[in-house]
């Protein structure tokens, strides 16, 4: 084959086709700017596991990465907690974006927007590990929105556990009283 004059062979021509449909896959399969998906270990949260009142107690600190919420919504996963049930209180602020849905484990929170800024809260109960979705849009893709916030979460006892608290009193009564009657 003659291009330009020059004695171009088949090989080549074939390997540029390859290589334009390769290119041209590529563009249509990338993806615009998207926040990262997030996850956010209790294991280097702040307080140590233990809070001033004597409860088992911790706290992550969060906060958006990327393009917050280009991509419709953000999941910001929390680990680093044994199974179980847990007291918890969810905060977020941020700003230049509107916040359409916040739930923690499928519990919906309670979220305002003060001009271009944003708030929410929940507590409540629930069982780790914990999942929070930010649902929302940022209309101009700005790099300027942006949100933060934290999980704070309580051991709730078990049962057994008050169970054995009643045992042991009751034990401590019953040792007191037969003192006494000596």
């Amino acid at each position: 084959m003659l291009v330009a004059g020059i004695k171009v062979e088949e090989p080549f021509m074939k390997f540029k086709k390859i290589s334009s449909l390769l290119a041209l896959v590529v563009a249509f399969a990338s993806t615009g700017a998207m926040a990262d998906d997030q996850t956010v270990s209790f294991a280097s949260a702040s307080g140590g596991g233990v809070a001033l009142s004597g409860q088992p107690s911790w706290t992550a600190a969060f906060q958006s990465v990327g393009t917050a919420l280009a991509g419709g919504d953000d999941l910001i996963s929390f680990v680093g907690l044994a199974n179980g049930k847990y007291e918890f209180k969810l905060n977020l602020s941020g700003q230049n974006y509107i916040l359409g849905d916040l739930t923690l484990n499928g519990q919906k929170a309670n979220f305002g927007q003060y001009g271009n800024f944003n708030f929410g809260f929940l507590e409540g109960t629930g069982t780790a590990p914990f999942k929070l979705k930010i649902v929302g849009t940022n209309p101009i893709a700005s790099t300027q929105a942006a949100y933060s916030g934290n999980l704070t979460v309580t051991a709730v006892p078990e049962p057994e556990t008050y169970a054995m608290l009643l045992a042991g009193l009751a034990a401590v009564g019953f040792v007191a009283k037969r003192r006494r009657v000596v």
